[in-house]
Formats: C-alpha cells, sequence, structure tokens
C-alpha cells in the first residue's frame, strides 16, 4: 500500500465501523399538553408554537397579530397612496386619506359645531344658559355635567344619575395654581383653549381673554368637585334646589321620568346653579 492511499483507507474504515452516515433528525415537536392540566395551552398548542412571544413583550394573542397586519398594510398604503384588492381596502384608503386632508377635516368639523356654536351665540340672558345646554345635551354633548338613566337593582324602578363633568383637565388638583408645575400646565391649557375659541370663529383680540375666562370658570368648579357623596331628591325637589338648570325641561327632553334623580357632589351642582 502506498503511503498516499493509508489515510484514506483508514479514514474510511472509521466511517464504516461508525454505521452508516444519516442526515440530522429534527428535532421532535413538543406535545400538546394535556387537556386537563392545561386546557388553554392544549386547544392552542399549534398556534403558540408558531407565534413565540416576540423579544421585550410580555405577551402576543391573535389580536396583537391582527393590529400588527393592520399596521403593516397601513403603512404600505400610505407609501404606495392605492388601496388592495377588494372593497374593503379601497375603504380604508379612501379612510386614510381623508385624515390626510387637514383642511377638509377642519371645514367638516366647523360645518357640525356650526348649529352647536349658533345654540351659545343665542344666549342672551341667564335663563338662556340652561336652554343652551339642553340643546346641546339632546345633541350629545354633555356640558357641565353627565346624566344617565340605570335600573336600580334593588326595586327595579329608573335611577336618573347627575355627576359632574366641567372639568377639562384630567384632576381637580391640575388647577391648583400654587404648584409651580401646574402654572405652567395652566397657561398651555388656557393657550389651548384659546387656539380652539379661534377655529371655532372668536377673533384672535379676543381669545385670549376669552381663554383666561373659561379657565377661570373651570378653576371654581375644581374647589367644589371632589369626593363621591350622593343625594336623592325627586324631580320636583331638584328642580326647586337648583332652579336655574331648569331641570324638569332637561328631563321631559331626555323622556325621563324617574322617581328619584341622584346628584353626585350636590356642592357642584349649588355651585353651577349660582354661577
Amino acid at each position: 500500500m502506498t503511503p498516499a492511499l493509508r489515510p484514506l483507507i483508514a479514514a474510511l474504515a472509521l466511517t464504516l465501523a461508525s454505521g452508516p452516515v444519516t442526515a440530522a433528525k429534527k428535532p421532535a415537536t413538543p406535545a400538546a399538553p394535556a387537556a386537563c392540566s392545561d386546557y388553554f395551552g392544549h386547544v392552542n398548542a399549534t398556534w403558540l408554537r408558531a407565534h413565540p412571544v416576540p423579544s421585550g413583550s410580555d405577551a402576543f394573542s391573535r389580536w396583537d397579530e391582527l393590529r400588527a397586519q393592520a399596521d403593516t398594510r397601513t403603512r404600505e398604503m400610505l407609501l404606495s397612496g392605492t388601496a388592495g384588492p377588494g372593497p374593503a381596502s379601497s375603504l380604508l384608503a379612501d379612510l386614510i386619506a381623508s385624515g390626510q386632508d387637514e383642511n377638509a377635516m377642519d371645514a367638516a368639523a366647523q360645518s357640525v359645531l356650526a348649529p352647536l356654536l349658533a345654540r351659545v351665540d343665542a344666549i342672551r340672558k341667564p335663563k338662556d344658559v340652561a336652554i343652551a345646554i339642553n340643546a346641546l345635551h339632546a345633541a350629545g354633548v354633555p356640558v357641565l355635567y353627565d346624566f344617565s338613566v340605570l335600573r336600580d337593582p334593588q326595586n327595579g324602578q329608573p335611577r336618573a344619575i347627575f355627576s359632574p363633568n366641567g372639568l377639562t383637565l384630567y384632576d381637580p388638583a391640575f388647577y391648583n395654581p400654587a404648584d409651580p408645575e401646574l402654572q405652567m400646565l395652566g397657561s398651555l391649557y388656557r393657550a389651548y383653549l384659546s387656539d380652539l375659541l379661534e377655529f371655532s370663529g372668536t377673533p384672535a383680540a379676543q381669545a385670549d381673554a376669552t381663554a383666561l375666562l373659561a379657565a377661570q370658570f373651570e378653576e371654581q368648579l375644581a374647589k367644589v368637585t371632589a369626593g363621591n357623596n350622593v343625594q336623592s331628591q325627586t324631580p320636583a325637589a331638584a328642580a326647586k334646589a337648583y332652579p336655574q338648570l331648569q331641570l324638569t325641561s332637561f328631563l321631559a327632553e331626555a323622556a325621563a321620568a324617574p322617581p328619584e334623580v341622584h346628584f353626585v357632589q350636590p356642592e357642584y351642582f349649588r355651585t353651577v346653579n349660582g354661577l
């Protein structure tokens, strides 16, 4: 045997001694857990294996998958500017396009607001305020307070509830002018109100002063917006206690005739009635 062949034969002998050459086996698919011990894992085993939790996330569900697909499709449509096949894609493309037309959105918003603002502009006397408030509530704009009618679980009778809704900022504590950080927040909020007023048609020269009045009004309400005490009255007694709110007309327009009305934080409503 020549020296050149000796290493080759040795390698061949070792290969034959170790058995036939086979492909590496794929790892076995883990079996689904037993239904009695983990029903969720048993039913969703296939989907869970195909959708591992992404790095940096605590969970991943089918809803997350759908949202991710929707985000991807939306980005594709934004970049391409064209809709995919099917009526749903066409409608979605129209929706995205309309959301990018700020001038058209502003014009549409102003046309919707116009009749509501006309109600406010019609205020001439104190009694007109409640008329405007009732009209705004009827249009789905809960001004100054929220109103709901629930079924009393004890006797099955309707239960009307009035609760405060006169603050735009998240918490009454945000209206505290003694805190430096909240002072900055108040300044930003007044600027925001001024922009809204200009958008709604208030002359720019009047917008800042009017925004200040609105913010001061909310500050007064913030002082009496606290706690969860509730006062229950008959509608007649409530109308007498808060005459400026014209609750009799409000309940009639809301087609509500409850035997009692409940006021959350009655001090708030006393203050609103006085203002």
